[in-house]
């Protein structure tokens, strides 16, 4: 098909990617790898390279679909391309020999290879979108081709997913050029330039960094936030309010990516995207799936809108935009699951240590029960590490109303607000959790709920130095158990109230307790 062995036109909204264009005019690998998610601009920087006013080589270009994933389709037009760009080339000796056997390796190349070390042109042969090429035979025949060809040859694969070539090969001899999401992404300016081409408007820098931030550099994500910008009366607002619901991703998103996806990995999909981050071992518990390291395996390969955030590729999340998708998606398509699925992350976190998520996940399957109990259990570790700050964010995340409620979520903010010196938000709570009920022990290990506030106040003395003294003696009483972490604080607090009181002989006994009993609050 003719059009197949066009190069895109050039567009005046394109964002002309002059760096990127001169590292590949540069180029003199075997093998120019762009690889990248859908809409990251792959084509539009290859076609950009090609009519680039420096540069001199003959492009042959193929734009491939699903009929070239068989060898006779897919080097029919790999010689038309060649041919059209090195009439010199005899494409009717190589098609003749592609006819007449199978065997393309050891037929039609050889013939092709011999012919492409003749041109007196160096030629660029481009594959876009070789991600549509699954048959094996197609991948050994254009390794063959790779491993062969001419100094004066190159060969571009645009492609979503990495293909099953020896790359790791390539790449160790440095016959390789890579461009991935990385490069592509678009900066401030790139942004800035196509929202004024397609829209006609210049956004403010605030409103700009909130742009780039949320498409994170994704060159598609920007193009159609600029659409929906077009005679828009406010752009701040509608950038603020960008997100991966709106109506033209969702078509991308689906048209490009997910609907190409067999239904175990739009499950899959669906049901991770309620998590921040993700592990394999953290897929298996939330889906139930046994081969999610081999699922997540493929998402990377296929470059399907997956972020690594570390070298190991054990831990990933997904594109900001192409998780509001997904989320949107999943509560769609299965609201009912979506608690569960927050349940199970909660659990996992809470047996792995990572209490903060665990919280967030609890909250989100509105188990405030269980996210109180987390942080009761765990606030004192957290302070005693110097992250205060942490905990009062997760004390935030539960909400006045829901801790007004819970005498031992108001427990935990008002010692929170002790140690921040926030004296205000202790007398809010500190009533709320003397008046409530806790049967046992509280989750952090204290006595009780009197116990704390007579701990509290006997600690930091906000009610004056008799107060002081008087709640320490209190929680002296209540805290009599020596195997209790809370028993050495006690004692302390009260010899220190005692010292303050000018009564240093009467202090030094709790003192001294309190130095043999320490042992660490965990």
């Amino acid at each position: 098909m003719e059009t197949k062995l066009h190069a895109p036109r050039s567009r005046q909204v394109w964002v002309q990617r002059a760096q990127l264009t001169r590292y590949l005019a540069d180029a003199n690998a075997r093998l120019v790898l762009v690889a990248a998610p859908a809409g990251f601009g792959k084509t539009t920087l290859v076609a950009q390279w090609r009519a680039s006013a420096g540069e001199s080589r003959r492009f042959a270009w193929v734009s491939l679909d699903r009929g070239d994933n068989d060898p006779d389709n897919l080097w029919w037009h790999v010689v038309s391309a060649l041919q059209r760009a090195c009439p010199e080339i005899d494409g009717d000796v190589i098609l003749t020999a592609l006819r007449a056997t199978q065997d393309v390796t050891e037929s039609a190349l050889p013939i092709l290879l011999n012919q492409l070390a003749a041109v007196s042109v160096p030629v660029v042969l481009v594959l876009d979108d070789y991600h549509a090429i699954k048959n094996g035979s197609c991948h050994d025949q254009i390794a063959f081709l790779l491993r062969h060809l001419p100094a004066s040859a190159q060969m571009v694969l645009i492609t979503r997913a990495d293909p099953p070539l020896p790359l790791g090969r390539l790449r160790a001899a440095g016959e390789m050029v890579e461009i991935r999401q990385r490069e592509l992404h678009f900066t401030s300016a790139d942004t800035a330039a196509l929202v004024h081409a397609v829209a006609g408007i210049q956004l403010t820098e605030p409103d700009l960094a909130d742009l780039v931030a949320r498409t994170e550099g994704w060159p598609t994500g920007v193009y159609l936030a600029a659409l929906s910008l077009r005679g828009h009366p406010s752009p701040g607002a509608f950038v603020r309010q960008f997100a991966g619901e709106n109506r033209f991703v969702v078509d991308f998103l689906a048209e490009e990516v997910l609907n190409r996806q067999p239904d175990e990995i739009k499950q899959f999909l669906a049901r991770t995207s309620i998590l921040a981050r993700f592990c394999a071992p953290l897929c298996e518990a939330v889906t139930g799936s046994a081969d999610s390291a081999g699922i997540i395996e493929t998402l990377d390969r296929e470059n399907l809108f997956l972020v690594p955030l570390d070298d190991n590729r054990q831990w990933y999340r997904y594109h900001h935009l192409f998780a509001q998708l997904l989320r949107s998606q999943l509560a769609r398509t299965e609201p009912g699951i979506v608690a569960a699925l927050h349940e199970r992350a909660s659990a996992w976190h809470r047996r792995s240590g990572s209490i903060e998520e665990a919280v967030h996940h609890a909250l989100a399957a509105d188990d405030v029960g269980g996210a109180v109990d987390l942080i009761a259990r765990d606030w004192y570790a957290y302070a005693d590490a110097g992250r205060t700050a942490t905990v009062r964010g997760l004390m935030r995340s539960l909400g006045d109303d829901r801790m007004a409620g819970r005498p031992v979520a108001a427990h935990c903010a008002a010692w929170i607000a002790a140690m921040s010196g926030d004296q205000e938000s202790v007398l809010r709570w500190l009533p709320v959790a003397e008046a409530g009920h806790h049967t046992g022990r509280l989750p952090d290990g204290m006595r009780s709920l009197s116990s704390s506030a007579a701990l509290l106040l006997g600690t930091c003395g906000f009610d004056g130095l008799r107060v002081m003294r008087e709640s320490a003696a209190t929680a002296v009483e209540l805290e009599s158990d020596p195997a209790s972490p809370w028993y050495a604080m006690a004692r302390s607090a009260l010899g220190f109230s005692l010292y303050l009181s000018g009564e240093p002989e009467a202090a030094a006994a709790p003192l001294e307790e309190a130095a043999r009993a320490r042992r660490p609050i965990r």
